[in-house]
């Protein structure tokens, strides 16, 4: 599927955005957060031997993940030791997000599907992913309900994560259709954000609406390449 390399290099960048700052996991090695481990033969590493290769104090609690992965969750207000090419790149990431809305931490449950359903996709298990994903935003919408002071666009961005990211999961099973009726969500959620009316111009594209798809990659050039610029009101 030619949109398959583009839709998933831009989902990554979004995850990695909104990760940084709700503290969850699949955080590049580089930036000291949190992350994903899975081997062929996962027993033979100790949680031990893969909490000292990240360089991770032995206090990091790891998390057994059900898609066979490991989330290394490091103690509060450790600080990874950085190399001068490290620390530029996350003083870069810091400054390009530090206006997008954080993750009320009173979402812990719906946190926890999130993390399984990144982890499902980053092995490219999307019929799992799916179900997380789906778990996440049944379970954040619950939460938010018990939650009338949340921050709205705090709320709106991390809800429009999991539509966009269960709609990539459809769009790698080919339900396009379904991938859509998602982005519609996430857009209503974001509407600032263009690489939703992307990846909805392109899965029109490929259900042979071409008239549509057209329209949303016009709409999407009129709106800002970046988050950074996602949300101006907050800077």
């Amino acid at each position: 599927m030619q949109a398959k390399s583009v839709l998933f290099a831009q989902l990554l960048v979004l995850c990695v955005s909104c990760l940084l700052l709700s503290e969850l996991a699949l955080s590049f090695p580089a930036l000291g957060q949190n992350k994903y481990q899975k081997t062929p033969n996962a027993n033979q590493i100790t949680d031990d031997q893969l909490i000292k290769a990240f360089g991770m104090p032995p206090q990091t609690k790891v998390v057994h993940l059900k898609s066979g992965g490991r989330q290394l969750v490091p103690p509060p207000g450790w600080k990874p030791k950085l190399t001068a090419a490290q620390a530029q790149e996350q003083a870069q990431v810091e400054e390009t997000t530090k206006h997008v809305p954080k993750l009320d931490k009173r979402h812990t449950s719906s946190s926890s599907f999130y993390s399984e359903g990144s982890s499902y996709s980053w092995h490219r298990d999307y019929p799992h992913a799916l179900e997380e994903f789906t778990k996440y935003i049944d379970t954040f919408n619950a939460e938010s309900r018990s939650m009338p002071d949340e921050d709205k666009a705090a709320h709106d961005f991390h809800l429009a994560m999991g539509y966009q990211y269960r709609a990539y999961c459809y769009l790698e099973l080919r339900n396009y259709r379904a991938a859509i009726a998602d982005l519609n969500k996430a857009i209503e959620l974001r509407p600032r954000d263009s690489d939703n009316f992307m990846n909805r111009g392109k899965a029109y594209r490929l259900i042979g609406r071409s008239d549509l798809a057209a329209n949303d990659f016009a709409r999407a050039k009129l709106l800002p390449q970046d988050i950074a610029h996602e949300f101006p009101g907050r800077q």
